[in-house]
Parts: structure tokens; C-alpha cells; sequence
């Protein structure tokens, strides 16, 4: 068994003390995937972060800031920056028992969207499980 770092014993510590931290750090990786996978479709596309940005009425380091560091972005941001690249954001609710199966994120693309490297004219869908967004520096990380 390897051996535990630092992160493994702070969250131990913290689940110890509440127990729902390991499930609201689940959620946390599930909206990080999200924005791993929008940060993906930007680099697919060919656009800067300063395109973006611009697409977004917002600054070139918000968009860097959300694709690295965000750890609780607004489901409204996540939805401005999923429309920039030309897709939408769609939710749907899976059962707790079936969360580990299902995979986090899941981008569709049209066919004429895949051939073209230019920003997609059409509407793609990326599907995220975003639900559950309680901030754990917030409550947990104090």
C-alpha cells in the first residue's frame, strides 16, 4: 500500500470530523472533471483563453482561474463558458448508487462539428453532474 501524503490525512482528519466531506469532495472532482472537459473542447478548438474571455465579457485570467483553480464556479459561468465554445450544459440526476458507474462527464459532438476545427456554428451538449455544489473551502477547510 502506498504511502499517505499530507492531502490523504487532511482528508481523513476531515472526514472523521464530518461525515459528508468525502461525498461533497466526490461532487468537487465531478465539477472539476467539467471544467477539464470545457478547458479540452477550448484547446480542441483553438482558442485562447483570451477569446474566450472576450466571448464571455470577462477577463483572460477568470478564464484561466476557472479552467485551473475554480474549485466551486457558478453553474451561470459554467453555462457562459460551455456557450463561448458553442455547446450547452445539461444536468441530469443519478441515483447515489449508481453515481460510481456513470461516467462524470460526457460531451456529444455533431458529426460536422468533429470535421470542422473552427468553433462549432451548430450546438453541441456537454452533460455534467454539477449538483451538490457546496463550497468545501467554506464549510470544511477551515
Amino acid at each position: 500500500m502506498p504511502e499517505r501524503d499530507f492531502l490523504d490525512k487532511v482528508i481523513s482528519k476531515r472526514a472523521a470530523r464530518y461525515p459528508e466531506f468525502p461525498r461533497l469532495l466526490d461532487a468537487a472532482r465531478r465539477r472539476r472533471e467539467l471544467l477539464r472537459a470545457l478547458a479540452g473542447q477550448r484547446e480542441e478548438q483553438k482558442r485562447s483563453q483570451t477569446a474566450i474571455a472576450a466571448a464571455m465579457e470577462t477577463s483572460q485570467s477568470f478564464v484561466a482561474r476557472l479552467e485551473s483553480t475554480a474549485a466551486d464556479a457558478k453553474v451561470s459561468t459554467v453555462d457562459r463558458y460551455a456557450e463561448s465554445l458553442g455547446f450547452i450544459v445539461q444536468y441530469h440526476l443519478i441515483p447515489t448508487a449508481e453515481a460510481d458507474s456513470a461516467p462524470p462527464v460526457v460531451v456529444h459532438a455533431s458529426q460536422s462539428a468533429c470535421r470542422d476545427s473552427s468553433p462549432p456554428s451548430g450546438r453541441w451538449l456537454i452533460q455534467g453532474l454539477v449538483l451538490g455544489a457546496t463550497s468545501l473551502r467554506r464549510h470544511f477547510l477551515r
